[in-house]
C-alpha cells in the first residue's frame, strides 16, 4: 500500500476512500494515441490548428499566391507535404490534449480540497452559508466529473 486518502463523495453524503498500490515496479509508456474529436469543439484547438496549417504552407512555400494556400507551389510533393502536415497537428494534438487533461485534473482536485474544507468547518460548526457553498461545490464537482466521462 503507497498512499490512502479520503476524499468528497460524488452523488453521495458518505466521503470516498482512495488507495494506491503497487502490482508491478515496470514502467509503462504512453501507450496507443486516439483522436478526440471532441477536440474539434474547442476554439481555442480550432485556431491552433489554423495556425499550424499556415506556418507549415509558409514553412515549404516556393512560389505561387501566399494568400490562397491551396493554389502555391511548396518545395516538397503534395503527398510529402500531407504526410508533414499531419505529423504536425498529430503533435501539436497530443500536447493540447495533454495540456486540457492537466488543467481538467487540477480544477477538480482545487474543487475537491476546497469540499474538504467546507465538509471540516460544517463539522466544527454548522451554518447555513457554508451548507449553501458546500452544495454549489459539490454541483460544480457533479459537473466537471460527468463532463469529463462523455465519450469524445
Amino acid at each position: 500500500m503507497k498512499n490512502t486518502n479520503i476524499i468528497p463523495g460524488y452523488k453521495t453524503d458518505h466521503s470516498a476512500i482512495t488507495f494506491i498500490f503497487s502490482a508491478s515496479l515496470a514502467k509503462r509508456g504512453k501507450g496507443y494515441w486516439k483522436f478526440n474529436s471532441h477536440l474539434l469543439q474547442d476554439l481555442d484547438y480550432i485556431k491552433k490548428v489554423k495556425t499550424c496549417i499556415n506556418e507549415t504552407i509558409l514553412e515549404y512555400y516556393e512560389s505561387g499566391n501566399i494568400d490562397d494556400p491551396l493554389n502555391v507551389k511548396l518545395s516538397c510533393n503534395d503527398q510529402v507535404f500531407f504526410e508533414l502536415l499531419k505529423m504536425k497537428i498529430r503533435s501539436l494534438s497530443i500536447g493540447y490534449s495533454i495540456q486540457k487533461a492537466r488543467e481538467e485534473k487540477a480544477a477538480t482536485l482545487l474543487l475537491e480540497n476546497h469540499i474538504q474544507n467546507l465538509e471540516n468547518c460544517m463539522n466544527i460548526s454548522p451554518d447555513g452559508q457554508i451548507h449553501a457553498a458546500l452544495n454549489q461545490k459539490k454541483l460544480e464537482l457533479e459537473n466537471i466529473r460527468c463532463f469529463i466521462k462523455i465519450p469524445r
